[in-house]
């Protein structure tokens, strides 16, 4: 079983900085995080199609790796 560190460690650079830029908005806003994919995209510097596929990734459920 993987662990949440290996999990980690397997994200590109933006999909880390999009799951820390969620996780401090959401930590501003117990419960919420309302941002539009534009605006996460424009303060990571990052394109939104870039910021699409990622969260695309990160909802996927990861197959096992044998």
């Amino acid at each position: 079983m993987r662990t949440t560190w290996q999990r980690y460690y397997d994200l590109t650079e933006s999909e880390r900085a999009i799951v820390f830029k969620l996780d401090s908005h959401a930590l501003e806003h117990p419960g919420a995080c309302h941002l539009k994919a534009s605006t996460i995209a424009t303060s990571l510097e990052i394109s939104t199609k870039t910021f699409n596929r990622a969260i695309s990734k990160l909802e996927s459920p990861k197959k096992k790796r044998l």
